[in-house]
Parts: C-alpha cells; sequence; structure tokens
C-alpha cells in the first residue's frame, strides 16, 4: 500500500517529460528598406519547398513578422512590398530551431526579385535553448529498453 502514492508522483513527472518534447520549429524575422528603416505590411510567404506547404504573413507595424510553429524541413521565405524588388531565402529548419530570417529590402520596380540560394545555417540569438536532433536512424537503433516505459515502471516497483 505504501507504495501506490510513489506512482503518482512518478507518472507526474513522466508526463511533464512528454509535454517538454517540442516536433517544431518556427521562423521569425525582421524587414527592412535600403536605409535601414522598418517596413511595415511587407508580405511575407513561408514555403515548405518538400510539401508545399505555404503561409501568407504580413509584417506588423515593427517590420517583424513571426511563423506559427512549422515541422522540420526545408523552407523558403519570400518577402515583397510595392516599390521594393522581392527578396527571398532557403533554409533549413531544424526541430525546435527558432531562426531570424532578417530581409533588407532594395528599391525596385514590382516586376524585379532577388533570389538567395542556399543561404548558411543561421545563428539563433532568440533563444538560449541547447537542443540535440537525432535521426530517425538513431532513434531506430536505440536499444529497446530504453523506449519502453512499462519495463521502468516493473524496475522502479
Amino acid at each position: 500500500m505504501t507504495r501506490k502514492p510513489a506512482i503518482v508522483p512518478i507518472l507526474l513527472l513522466l508526463a511533464a517529460a512528454a509535454l517538454a518534447q517540442v516536433d517544431t520549429g518556427a521562423i521569425s524575422g525582421i524587414v527592412r528598406d535600403h536605409a535601414g528603416a522598418l517596413v511595415p505590411s511587407a508580405a511575407v510567404t513561408v514555403s515548405n519547398t518538400g510539401t508545399g506547404y505555404q503561409i501568407r504573413l504580413a509584417t506588423n507595424g515593427d517590420g517583424l513578422y513571426v511563423s506559427p510553429p512549422l515541422p522540420a524541413g526545408l523552407y523558403r521565405v519570400e518577402v515583397g512590398l510595392a516599390g521594393f524588388r522581392s527578396a527571398a531565402k532557403e533554409f533549413r529548419l531544424s526541430i525546435g530551431e527558432h531562426p531570424a530570417v532578417d530581409f533588407v529590402l532594395e528599391l525596385g520596380t514590382v516586376n524585379e526579385s532577388v533570389v538567395v540560394q542556399a543561404v548558411a545555417p543561421v545563428l539563433q540569438t532568440e533563444t538560449t535553448t541547447l537542443s540535440t536532433v537525432r535521426s530517425e536512424e538513431e532513434i531506430k537503433t536505440l536499444q529497446r529498453t530504453e523506449r519502453q516505459i512499462q519495463l521502468v515502471l516493473k524496475i522502479l516497483f
């Protein structure tokens, strides 16, 4: 009988650990013009190049845009506004990442565009989180006993 109350705290700890797992990332950034001024109401399109998923956003009054949670993958972010050349960046988003993808728009006509390919990995300055991304192959090679919570509970009780 004395062991039953101990189960509740352990189950609460396991539930908290499960909630802490993150399987998405997010993208944010600031859009400025060639003089460094913030650009409000710029159209931002975030596209997953692998799946074709696309979301349209707009910068706020401070030139900031923030995406909702996104699954890991290769993404393309395009920014445009009338009177400026549109710009685009491509990069890989990993699980738990929140990179800042900033843009500087140059003056131009609506039909001109600048495309930047193969952007270097983005330094994340918005968070101090340390994380490690494991590949599917690494997960599959884990010992089976490490993935069985029932076995852990049997050992503890």
